[in-house]
């Protein structure tokens, strides 16, 4: 039995006001992407890449999220995923930030991503009760970021 080869892309959502919306969900991506898909490839698009697509993860507060296509309609996905731009009626831009052949490489992108933010904004930071916050939240998620800043 042979292997299907998949893609991983890691895509933001830049919205035009810059709010968070939290109750961004994986079927609202998912619908946005299949719109896309039927406009830009017809009937043809649907049946033959919309099969085997899937929105593994989605983070609101990072305006992050995965999507997991099959290798040989790279191209028409992420051509797909520039043409969105509504997402639960808001406008947005969606930016292709990485592409890769396996989620943990994308998981590993992504964690080094969140590490450089969170440097930054540590040393963004006015007073001592944000560097207090910034230090929280990388403990509450075990990321060890801030020891080289220290």
């Amino acid at each position: 039995m042979v292997r299907k080869k998949q893609r991983y892309f890691v895509v933001e959502i830049i919205y035009e006001d810059n709010k968070v919306d939290l109750n961004l969900s994986r079927e609202d991506i998912f619908r946005a992407i299949r719109l896309s898909i039927q406009d830009l490839y017809g009937d043809y698009g649907i049946g033959a890449f919309s099969l085997n697509l899937f929105v593994k993860y989605v983070n609101p507060y990072t305006k992050l999220f995965f999507v997991q296509a099959p290798r040989e309609y790279q191209i028409e996905i992420r051509a797909c995923l520039s043409f969105i731009k509504m997402l639960r009626n808001r406008l947005c831009i969606l930016n292709c930030i990485y592409v890769t052949a396996t989620i943990k490489s994308a998981e590993v992108f992504l964690l080094k991503r969140d590490k450089e933010t969170l440097r930054a904004l540590y040393k963004n930071c006015k007073n001592v009760s944000e560097r207090a916050k910034i230090m929280e939240f990388t403990k509450k998620q075990n990321l060890d970021v801030l020891n080289d800043l220290l």
